[in-house]
């Protein structure tokens, strides 16, 4: 764990919550949410099954756009039912 600015905090958060609105919200969808930290990178590893009436494309631009204001990306795959997502935001950025 790291003591991270607050912007940066905020716009993790956010992007989390952005990527589980993709997913399946029932008390059996098994949805897995992790963070790790490398010397320069925050990364939020997000998986579970995709919603069904979800617009997955506006979901994920919108985690994309949030972590485009601190230079970083949203990768995101399909595969055996389940999506995945990770995010990766700079630790030190010279945006925002």
């Amino acid at each position: 764990p790291r003591t991270l600015p607050a912007g940066l905090e905020l716009s993790g958060y956010r992007i989390v919550e952005h990527l589980l609105l993709a997913l399946e919200d029932a008390p059996e969808a098994a949805v897995d949410v992790r963070l790790s930290f490398t010397p320069d990178v925050l990364e939020l590893h997000v998986s579970g099954p995709p919603a069904a009436n979800v617009d997955l494309r506006a979901v994920l631009a919108a985690a994309r756009e949030r972590a485009g204001l601190h230079g970083g990306t949203v990768d995101s795959r399909l595969a055996g039912g389940v999506c995945y997502a990770m995010a990766r935001l700079p630790l030190v950025s010279s945006h925002a």
